[in-house]
């Protein structure tokens, strides 16, 4: 390209500038301050106050709907930042900065653009950009929960609820509570919290029900989570919580011994869910607790089939092993115990090793068996991987990867795009320069250039600003990039010792689970080699009771076999001789039940039996 070509197409576009407007469409009706709505998706939409040129309406709206780039849209925010010392039209400008950064997948920098826009204190101006901004911030941690929301944004969560469109503020609050809570926040700060979102409806109630759970205010949690339930639509953010509401209701119902309205909770858990295995060990503890022991059995019978097998759930066996003994199943009882023992024998002593020597990375080993390239117990591993802090720490690791890539194609894509523009213009100059002649020749003095130049010219002059704009913006985009590519290496240092820390507390916490319920194991047998040598005893001196018991079980077995599905036999170990099949259902509703007569009452019944015969 010449440079005489673009020259030439400055000069001409300065020299036409007071015979040509803008060709630009009416302004759309005008609010008391800008906002939008539906922030940082493709179906964000804004109203504008008078504070925002028509001009800069047109560019955001091409830039929303995908006619104009993320990079070309970068440079026209940061045009009209620069046109503006304060105020309104400003801090619309940062947000179309950071909205052009969102949708150049560069998160980490937009959410540092949108931070700053929710920390200057709240003025009726500015107010709706600055929740259209909180909403952005909500997306970006709903989607990357390890990238921590500022405080500053909550600090100002009091002066912006008191103007409209408040529920990026409420979800923001929300969002907000849930970190306070695994941070180990005060009662006082989770109470300001929940006072924030008086009269935020769903969220109020799913915020106040967390609090409360956590105060041990059992019979408040149930209220507010029915009322969460009973809503006929909850907010798209709060959908995804709803797993962890379920489970949280059941924990509080089983603390007020409503054992059935709990278990009824847990069956409402995706089967997909994180939160299952951990539901269906409370589901089997309180199963036993209610003394209902044949769902108990079911219920821990469910963590050793499947995809479950492969969980950390080492108190399963240990439940099925106390619900047997109760039913005076011996034989299956010791095999329960027996069962810990085999698939945890390799778990415990890996932890043990680990827990003695501490010589390498457990964040590494995580990432080695993502790869299928670790040699760490598999019921370890999968405790750590599907730990929420992993995979959300691990979510930020990858995108920081993700981001350098992204900046790397965008920086070619402006660069591109600049050259395009500065061809256009060059164009638009050479097929306009003869025209422009030939009319000058034919005017008369005083006439004005034909309408159809006027409007060629002003077009000349929009491709002419938006060329400068852009490379004006170069160094500043350039710059921005530089400083995020600087402090990757720092941040993702944090993360990964986040991780490791997390990871040992874990791993810690299974060590010392597994040695527990060794302990206890031990003592279960002892329990149960007791009843074992009186259940022989006692089956010597009555032959006949094994027939009958069997028929008796049969029985049993008719009646429920319209309530349950068979949902497969019992894991090998657990059937391995003959005699009595341990058999799990899932009913409708999704819980479990094991078909294992209770043998303490069958011989009750057989007595009964035999006492009225004679």
């Amino acid at each position: 390209m010449k440079t005489s070509g673009l020259r030439t197409a400055l000069i001409l576009s300065l020299s036409f500038t007071a015979l040509t407007a803008s060709a630009t469409s009416a302004r759309a009706d005008t609010a008391a301050r800008s906002f939008g709505s539906k922030a940082c998706t493709d179906q964000e939409k804004w109203t504008f106050s008078d504070a925002i040129s028509g001009e800069s309406r047109e560019e955001m709206s091409s830039f929303l709907t995908g006619k104009v780039s993320p990079v070309r849209g970068f440079a026209e925010g940061l045009s009209v930042r620069r046109s503006y010392p304060g105020g309104e039209a400003r801090l619309f400008a940062e947000y179309w900065i950071s909205r052009a950064l969102y949708k150049a997948k560069l998160y980490h920098i937009a959410f540092a653009g949108f931070s700053k826009i929710v920390s200057y204190a709240p003025e009726a101006e500015i107010v709706g950009i600055q929740l259209t901004a909180m909403d952005c911030l909500n997306r970006i941690h709903e989607q990357y929960p390890a990238i921590a929301l500022p405080k500053a944004g909550y600090t100002n969560i009091p002066l912006l609820l008191n103007f409209p469109n408040r529920e990026p503020a409420w979800d923001y609050t929300t969002k907000y509570l849930k970190v306070q809570m695994s941070q180990g926040a005060s009662k006082s700060e989770t109470q300001e919290a929940v006072k924030f979102l008086k009269g935020a409806g769903a969220y109020e109630e799913y915020g106040q029900a967390l609090v409360s759970a956590k105060q041990n205010q059992h019979g408040v949690v149930v209220q507010k989570l029915n009322a969460f339930f009973a809503r006929p639509t909850v907010p798209a953010s709060l959908q995804k919580n709803r797993d962890y509401a379920h489970l949280v209701l059941a924990r509080s119902l089983f603390t007020l011994q409503k054992f059935e309205l709990g278990a009824l909770e847990i069956a409402k858990i995706n089967k997909s869910s994180n939160e299952l295995s951990t539901a269906l060990s409370e589901l089997s503890w309180n199963y036993l607790m209610d003394d209902k022991l044949t769902e108990a059995i079911g219920a821990a019978m469910s963590l050793q089939a499947g995809g479950l097998r492969k969980t950390f759930s080492p108190e399963a066996p240990m439940v099925m092993a106390m619900a047997l003994n109760e039913l005076c199943q011996f034989p299956e009882s010791i095999r329960a115990v027996s069962q810990f023992r085999r698939s945890y024998e390799k778990s415990y002593r890996w932890l043990g090793r680990w827990n003695k020597a501490r010589d390498f990375a457990l964040y590494n080993e995580a990432v080695k068996f993502l790869r299928k390239q670790s040699t760490v117990p598999e019921r370890v591993a999968t405790e750590w991987v599907r730990s929420p802090v992993f995979i959300s720490h691990q979510d930020e690791i990858n995108l920081l990867f993700t981001e350098k890539n992204s900046s790397q194609s965008l920086g070619k894509s402006g660069s591109s795009e600049q050259k395009k523009l500065a061809g256009s213009v060059v164009g638009m100059v050479t097929a306009l320069k003869p025209k422009i002649r030939t009319a000058r020749s034919q005017m008369k003095a005083g006439d004005n250039l034909p309408r159809s130049l006027q409007l060629d010219l002003a077009s000349l002059r929009d491709e002419v600003t938006h060329f400068k704009r852009i490379r004006s913006a170069a160094g500043t985009w350039h710059m921005i990039l530089k400083n995020h590519d600087k402090g990757v290496p720092t941040l993702e240092k944090s993360l990964v010792a986040q991780v490791e820390k997390h990871l040992v507390n874990r791993s810690e916490r299974m060590f010392e689970q597994l040695e527990e319920i060794a302990e206890n194991n031990q003592l279960i047998e002892v329990e149960i080699y007791n009843g074992a040598s009186q259940d022989i005893i006692w089956q010597n001196a009555h032959p006949e009771y094994k027939k009958i018991a069997q028929q008796m079980n049969a029985d049993a077995k008719g009646q429920s076999a319209e309530k349950v599905w068979n949902w497969g036999r019992a894991p090998a170990q657990m059937d391995q001789d003959d005699g009595d099949r341990v058999e799990v259902w899932e009913d409708e509703l999704g819980s479990f039940k094991a078909n294992m007569f209770d043998n303490c009452s069958s011989k009750e019944r057989y007595l009964a039996i035999r006492k009225s015969f004679r």
